[in-house]
């Protein structure tokens, strides 16, 4: 049987399919596990295709080709955690894995033990990925340099006894100039507010920090969720709420009830975000302005909106403007609507899902959706995943339709290459048995001979 390589879903090169498809076939049969097709992959350019499509496509290798240096910092280039699949004299090469880290710092972890602890190895790592500081050596671990590195997470700094009090080492941290002549504050919590930095570091704040108002107002104004660690007190702050859901409306989630029922606040909120009605006052749910500003943010908003409004279809509408998804949360009656339903697929054909049954079955409002993705042929009704013309125009817009085909036509050897010539990894979705004469005799009429039988 005539093989070539594809790749999985998953992004896992294999191999499989016939020469007929003019790809390159080395005579070998589809191996039935990862184990198996290690063993074939040795073909050095192959594999340089397969690392710069997905460079953890090493794993596939063999091990002569694991000690390739070039081919592994071509893989290292894709994706720095190939370095796990590497030879272990290559995870134990500097400028190797100052490569992976440099792309994904906690690659660090399949590092030698000896670069765990180069200062320079990881101090690239958690500059790249502030967690990469889990997998260094112990000392580098309370190094403070490396602390400070992290600055995706502040917390840290906080972590450590000797860093609490140090007023140079809190500036550093967030790049502001030393200034010999500027004093020590006395409350390094103060400096850090007025830095305006320290957002996250407020979590690890002692609770009269998280009840100091100058604080917390800069801290939401950063990362507006921060109002979840103010004090009750500051929770019903106005101003501190107000900057809080202009940073991220989903922190109107932390706010008092009264400023839930506030319209300015509720405005503010769903204007940054289109999800915060979640948390608005029932009755401002009611209100068309704030349902409106949160649908023009994020149209699924129509959630948590009333039952009695996504019953109206002029509501229901307003949504689907913005996400055709919203679709979902429309009431019984509009998914049955057919106009409003081919509305929504216009602006998201995976919209389609949420149709009524009745309109999944119906041709045209399937091939709108199809048109646009051929992918969407998964939400249609089975009889028209079954359905010959339909699932090749769905193939005919996207290869990879051919997963939501009916069991039969993943057996049709020219719908199958209808698929594969478009991409050969749509016959990773035939049949395990496909009727493949005119697969393999592409140049002579289907009726010039029968279809034949070929098992992959």
């Amino acid at each position: 049987m005539l093989c070539w390589q594809r790749w999985s879903r998953q992004g896992i090169l294999v191999e499989t399919s016939a020469s007929s498809f003019g790809l390159h076939a080395p005579s070998c049969c589809l191996p039935e596990s990862q184990d198996a097709l290690r063993g074939t992959v040795r073909d050095r350019e192959r594999m340089f295709a397969a690392v710069r499509r997905d460079g953890r496509s090493l794993n596939l290798a063999d091990e002569e080709l694991r000690r390739d240096r070039e081919l592994v910092m071509v893989a290292l280039q894709s994706d720095g955690s190939a370095l796990e699949f590497a030879a272990p004299e290559l995870q134990a090469d500097r400028e190797v894995v100052l490569q992976a880290v440099s792309r994904r710092g906690v690659a660090l972890l399949f590092a030698a033990a000896e670069l765990r602890r180069d200062r320079e190895v990881v101090l690239a790592a958690v500059r790249q990925d502030d967690r990469a500081l889990r997998y260094a050596s112990q000392d580098l671990q309370e190094d403070s340099e490396m602390t400070m590195a992290s600055r995706q997470n502040l917390g840290k700094m906080f972590e450590f006894g000797e860093l609490k009090r140090d007023h140079e080492v809190l500036l550093a941290a967030h790049g502001q100039q030393i200034k010999p002549q500027m004093p020590p504050p006395e409350d390094h919590w103060t400096t850090l507010a007025t830095i305006g930095e320290h957002a996250k570091a407020i979590r690890l704040a002692p609770p009269e920090v998280r009840r100091n108002r100058e604080f917390v107002l800069a801290a939401v104004r950063q990362d507006g969720h921060v109002l979840s660690c103010a004090s009750c007190k500051l929770q019903r702050d106005r101003e501190v709420v107000l900057a809080a859901v202009s940073q991220n409306g989903l922190s109107l989630e932390h706010a008092g009830t009264d400023l839930r029922d506030d319209r300015d606040v509720v405005l503010e909120a769903v204007a940054q975000h289109g999800l915060a009605l979640k948390f608005v006052s029932t009755e401002l749910t009611w209100d068309r302005e704030v349902l409106l500003t949160a649908f023009a943010q994020d149209g699924r908003a129509l959630e948590f909106a009333p039952g009695d409004l996504r019953r109206d279809r002029e509501v229901v509408l307003a949504a689907i403007r913005q996400n055709g998804l919203a679709l979902k949360f429309a009431s019984p009656a509009l998914q049955k609507d057919r106009g409003l339903v081919l509305f929504a697929i216009r602006q998201n054909c995976a919209a389609l899902e949420f149709g009524a049954d009745h309109l999944r079955r119906d041709r045209s409002v399937v091939l709108a959706a199809i048109r646009q993705s051929g992918r969407a042929l998964q939400h249609a009704a089975p009889e028209l995943q079954g359905d010959r013309s339909i699932v090749l125009a769905a193939v005919g817009q996207d290869e990879e339709a051919l997963e939501f085909a009916s069991e039969a036509l993943r057996t049709d050897a020219e719908l199958v290459l209808a698929a594969v010539r478009q991409n050969s990894t749509a016959l990773q979705y035939a049949s395990a048995t496909a009727f493949v004469g005119s697969v393999l005799d592409s140049s002579q009429p289907s009726h010039s001979k029968p279809p034949t039988t070929l098992t992959f």
